[in-house]
């Protein structure tokens, strides 16, 4: 009845029905079917963002301090991906306080998954929004989780690396002037760069989209992006001292 009201955009029924008689009732319903109906239903809806904000934003409030067993861990992971494909200000909040989870997910075994969530990140480049406080801000908190996990399981990053690769040189155009969450995103975007696969060519290209920004005479532009080509001058570092160190050690090498 619920997903009828839903689809039929009656929107004040449906947050009566789904307040008083579900969200109470949670931990003695099924509740891997009724995610598995959530997660069906976020394609669907014609208004997202009352889908998000009466149904799924109380929804995801009480599912972030739920007890349950770590075989949902999957399922949650699901949900969060629909609900970012949403496309609109609220669903990168409702995602990050699902995935903020502690002890919670198999990172190693999302490592798909996360190239997915990552992609979808991306993707609200298209959205522009010049507020400097955004509910899209919150897609810079699910990079910055991502980001940390790659650190730990090398196989997130090598996955990730191409993905992250192709957005920082994108976002780098300085004939585009990116909304402020994009450049925000950018920080930890780079961070998903792996080192061990950076080459010549990539250097390169990494030093002229730096010079390019750097020479941008757009002033507002460089204030946006400071933060971002800061992280990225790093990066250039970091690949310096590897090459440095690979020279020195075939230096070693010949000289025995």
């Amino acid at each position: 009845m619920i997903e009828c009201l839903i689809l039929a955009n009656r929107y004040d029924d449906a947050c009566l029905l789904f307040t008083k008689l579900i969200i109470p009732n949670l931990c003695s319903i099924d509740l891997e079917i009724l995610l598995h109906k959530i997660i069906e239903l976020c394609p669907k809806v014609e208004n997202r963002d009352l889908f998000s904000s009466e149904i799924l934003s109380p929804f995801v409030w009480e599912l972030v301090d739920l007890q349950v067993k770590k075989s949902f861990a999957l399922v949650y992971f699901d949900l969060i991906v629909a609900i970012l494909k949403l496309y609109n200000d609220k669903a990168p909040d409702l995602c990050y306080r699902l995935l903020k989870r502690k002890d919670f997910y198999p990172w190693e075994q999302l490592t798909n998954g996360l190239s997915d969530l990552t992609k979808i990140c991306i993707s609200y480049d298209t959205i522009v929004n010049e507020k400097v406080f955004s509910d899209l801000n919150q897609l810079e908190d699910i990079l910055c989780i991502i980001s940390t996990k790659a650190e730990v399981y090398p196989t997130i990053m090598k996955t990730l690396h191409s993905i992250a690769l192709e957005a920082t040189l994108r976002w780098s155009n300085p004939d585009i002037s990116w909304s402020n969450h994009v450049y925000r995103m950018g920080i930890y975007i780079v961070k998903l760069i792996d080192s061990e696969q950076i080459n010549d060519d990539i250097y390169i290209k990494f030093i002229n989209a730096l010079q390019n920004r750097i020479n941008s005479e757009d002033e507002e532009l460089n204030k946006k992006n400071r933060s971002f080509i800061t992280v990225r001058i790093n990066i250039y570092l970091l690949f310096v001292y590897f090459v440095n160190f690979f020279l020195h050690l075939e230096f070693i090498k010949s000289a025995w």
